[in-house]
């Protein structure tokens, strides 16, 4: 892996699943080309992460039935020069992800993949680039560690508390041990391949694409992104994504 790394381009292909219904948001039709500081959710989300230097193509994994909405909507609306293309999705988080990783070519599938939330719109791209930096260097010097992917994420400020149906707590859990797990999730494209492959013949359904690669048996590191990497889900963060973003200019 090492020669391989030293002597060609790793190429980076970002998948934006933008699947969501936006169903706590009370959003009709979903929340990724909701309005945002005069954009969809979702464009500044493609440009976040296309800013990226590491990045090359993007592709957009969306409700199967309004691929031609999303793809009108949102490319007139983006600054990013970088090809993006956009392909129907599944049901689920997972599979439509697995369905743009379906759509990767022989050379991304042996690059990095990077997966994003599309309603993550604040992601800070010099952290996407340190990311992709530090993925390299572990596969060029640290392979026997067998890290396979990054995730974004913070450690937990929160007590967190384990609760039965009554909602009667069993357990408090160790907050030093706990994280919360974002996004990107940023993997060698082959060991995300495989996890999903797994995934799809054993009936492994994931929380995130993690848990998928970490059921294949392998590592993944958590890394500190900004407190500002929100995901748009509840009613007060669009004033909070909005706000952030006017501070940004």
């Amino acid at each position: 892996m090492g020669l391989l790394h030293e002597h060609k381009k790793i190429p980076v292909t970002a998948i934006i699943a933008a699947g969501g219904t936006g169903s706590r948001l009370g959003v009709a039709g979903g929340k990724q080309l909701m309005p945002l500081a005069g954009r969809s959710v979702l464009s500044w989300s493609i440009d976040a992460i296309a800013a990226a230097s590491h990045v090359g193509e993007l592709i957009v994994s969306c409700d199967p039935e309004r691929v031609n909405e999303y793809e009108e909507t949102v490319r007139q609306e983006l600054f990013t020069t970088k090809s993006v293309r956009f392909v129907g999705g599944g049901n689920t988080r997972q599979k439509s992800v697995g369905q743009a990783l379906s759509a990767l070519s022989p050379e991304q599938s042996e690059g990095i993949v990077l997966i994003h939330d599309g309603a993550r719109p604040l992601v800070k791209t010099e952290e996407v680039d340190a990311a992709c930096l530090t993925l390299i260097d572990l596969g060029k010097h640290d392979a026997e560690l067998g890290i396979a992917g990054l995730v974004f994420g913070q450690p937990s400020v929160d007590t967190i508390k384990r609760v039965g149906n009554d909602t009667v707590i069993t357990a408090t859990l160790k907050r030093a041990e706990l994280w919360c797990a974002q996004t990107p999730q940023i993997f060698w494209g082959s060991e995300l391949t495989c996890a999903y492959d797994l995934a799809e013949v054993s009936g492994v359904q994931g929380t995130d694409d993690a848990s998928l690669v970490e059921h294949l048996g392998r590592s993944v590191k958590m890394i500190t992104t900004s407190r500002t990497n929100i995901k748009i889900t509840h009613e007060e963060d669009i004033a909070l994504a909005e706000y952030l973003l006017s501070r940004s200019k």
